[in-house]
């Protein structure tokens, strides 16, 4: 007969993931299973599915805070909370993917405050500004029509890039 041993050596899945913060945690304390780990390890995210960040990604993309996107009102920009964690997907790539869409965002956010804020002085103006509201109402009624939440990131860009290309 013969026996087996419980090799403790560092699993494989680290090394696909080693900027994962919370997954290393998560395999530490499977891995070792002690009760004082437990208690020193400070946990701080929360897990969302990828159609909600999805569903975020367009709500920001809209002006609109959501529970993955902040306004900083400081700063004027859109940025990905510190505290979220998609599940199936690093933070570093989630982090790359938002960029363009947090730019995206912020631009937005420039045109319809410009929108709101201009002094429309002149009829020229005027109809600038409603050319203006018009291709925001486009472009958001254009990403509204989506049925986001069967999308990956890969088709979730393959659909939203062509209509913000504009921008």
């Amino acid at each position: 007969m013969s026996s087996y041993i419980y090799d403790r050596t560092r699993p494989y899945l680290f090394d696909l993931r080693t900027d994962d913060r919370p997954f290393q945690h998560m395999c530490l304390l499977l891995l070792f299973n002690r009760p004082s780990l437990t208690q020193s390890i400070d946990i701080d995210y929360r897990p969302i599915a990828i159609d909600e960040f999805l569903r975020d990604l367009c709500y920001m993309l809209m002006g609109v805070s959501s529970q993955t996107f902040e306004w900083n009102e400081i700063h004027e920009t859109f940025a990905l909370k510190s505290d979220i964690n998609v599940l199936g997907y690093t933070q570093a790539t989630i982090e790359r993917f938002s960029m363009r869409y947090i730019q995206a965002g912020n631009h937005f956010n420039v045109i319809k405050h410009y929108i709101n804020r201009s002094s429309r002085n002149s009829e020229t103006e005027n109809e600038f500004c409603h050319s203006l509201r018009c291709y925001l109402r486009y472009i958001q009624k254009s990403i509204a029509i989506y049925d986001i939440s069967k999308f990956s990131l890969v088709k979730f860009a393959a659909k939203i890039d062509p209509i913000l290309c504009s921008l």
